[in-house]
């Protein structure tokens, strides 16, 4: 998914940290077990960079949730 908006992509980016560490789940871990380095998750989870639709599918089945969570409730011109 590109998201034009870096507005978008760090409130990704904090909805995916707030689940992670609800579930106590460390970053390290976390991106070890839905497979992207260390370092790429983290710029992610930050909102530097975008997640992919790939990723955020295995996100979303790790912590149990559905895809349209990321993306749910977002401002209109974050979403646009």
């Amino acid at each position: 998914i590109r998201m034009d908006n870096k507005a978008t992509a760090t409130e990704i980016g904090k909805r995916v940290q707030t689940l992670r560490e609800g579930k106590g789940i460390s970053r390290r871990e976390f991106a070890l077990s839905v497979g992207i380095p260390l370092t790429s998750y983290r710029d992610r989870e930050m909102g530097r960079l975008d997640f992919t639709l790939a990723q955020l599918r295995s996100i979303s089945a790790r912590l149990g949730v559905d895809v349209d969570t990321w993306f749910r409730d977002l401002p209109r011109a974050m979403a646009a």
